[in-house]
């Protein structure tokens, strides 16, 4: 008996907690509620802002990787421009002075990398990019 006794002891005890919690006149347990709300919307806010930062991050730094490999396969495809330039360079120098080239390979390699330091700069000044490069060596093909 004594143990059924504690027990609606206790059960009454609950209960009476249960109802100060709900009939509170201060609204300290409403308060409590509304703030964990608050506070678990504002960490959810803030998760969903940082993915939402995070994703554009990434699609950025795609963007700038695609657009860096444009520039580079357009730096690659005008290389043969520069070098048929300073080919057609060389060859007019020579008709004018009307004089032979007796280095022509050195010739033309300095004239290479004249044009190859120029086109660097004008890729520093368009997209800000620093490119160094040289012309290590010439070949020369003979086709007939």
């Amino acid at each position: 008996m004594k143990i059924k006794s504690k027990i609606k002891k206790n059960n009454e005890n609950k209960n009476s907690i249960k109802k100060e919690l709900l009939d509170d006149e201060k609204a300290n347990f409403s308060i409590i509620i509304s703030s964990l709300l608050l506070i678990s919307f504002l960490l959810l806010s803030i998760i969903a802002l940082n993915t939402a930062i995070e994703h554009s991050n990434e699609n950025n730094e795609i963007m700038s990787s695609n657009q860096y490999h444009y520039i580079m396969n357009d730096y690659i495809r005008n290389i043969p421009t520069l070098e048929r330039e300073a080919l057609e360079e060389l060859s007019d120098d020579v008709i004018k002075n009307k004089r032979p080239s007796l280095d022509s390979k050195g010739d033309l390699k300095e004239i290479v990398d004249e044009k190859l330091t120029d086109y660097n700069r004008k890729y520093y000044e368009d997209y800000d990019i620093i490119i160094n490069s040289s012309l290590i060596a010439i070949e020369i093909h003979l086709r007939m």
